[in-house]
């Protein structure tokens, strides 16, 4: 998490689950191959592009899963927005 989101979890503004669930992220989100992420960074912070790995692509057929900062799995009630 960012400071700033951690900063309004902590003060019980929102709740973890309303940052990961909420539907508005205007940041931009993007995969590179794990061979080319050391790359990737030092062009990133030529152009004083701060990057955040989030995660990352598995085998799996489960579908999207959530880990907390020690790996524990997260359960979340909600799955995101839905338009409909």
């Amino acid at each position: 998490m960012s400071d700033a989101a951690r900063h309004i979890v902590d003060l019980g503004l929102v709740s973890f689950e309303d940052l990961v669930t909420g539907g508005d992220d205007y940041e931009l989100a993007l995969a590179v191959p794990p061979e080319a992420l050391d790359p990737f960074r030092k062009k990133a912070q030529a152009m004083s592009v701060r990057l955040h790995v989030i995660g990352k692509f598995t085998d799996s057929k489960e579908g999207v899963a959530l880990f907390d900062q020690s790996g524990a799995s997260m359960q979340l009630d909600r799955k995101g927005w839905t338009h409909f």
